[in-house]
């Protein structure tokens, strides 16, 4: 109750208390909510198909195709202003980045399977 939430003669207008009147480390929680702004967005897409033929009991062909890609974009703006007693003030300042990524699969295997009498032999190749 003895630090106002707002406070124009502060750096930003936020309350946060006075050196020897109301000696404080918390935050104010408003001052932080207005001052930043970040946002972090991500869309991914991510796909698998694979498909399997077996021209012999002894042979199997396998196709497997995958994709992904995804989509980044982060936001950071930092207004001037304080929210503590005794922080620095800092400029405005603002960051932003953004990514593509993308990713291909194509995988071929064949496998070999048959039993000659007491011994099974499988082999893989791709």
């Amino acid at each position: 109750p003895t630090i106002p939430v707002y406070d124009e003669n502060n750096p930003g207008g936020y309350g946060y208390g006075k050196s020897g009147v109301a000696n404080t480390f918390a935050a104010n929680p408003v001052a932080i909510a207005n001052l930043i702004d970040q946002q972090n967005e991500n869309f991914r897409i991510r796909g698998n198909v694979w498909a399997e033929l077996e021209p012999w009991s002894f042979l199997k062909y396998r196709l497997n195709v995958g994709y992904e890609t995804s989509f980044d974009n982060y936001f950071y703006l930092r207004k001037a202003g304080s929210w503590t007693l005794n922080q620095p003030v800092e400029e405005t300042r603002t960051e932003q980045n953004r990514a593509q990524f993308q990713t291909q699969l194509i995988e071929n295997t064949l496998t070999f399977q048959e039993e000659f009498g007491k011994h099974n032999v499988s082999l893989l190749v791709g």
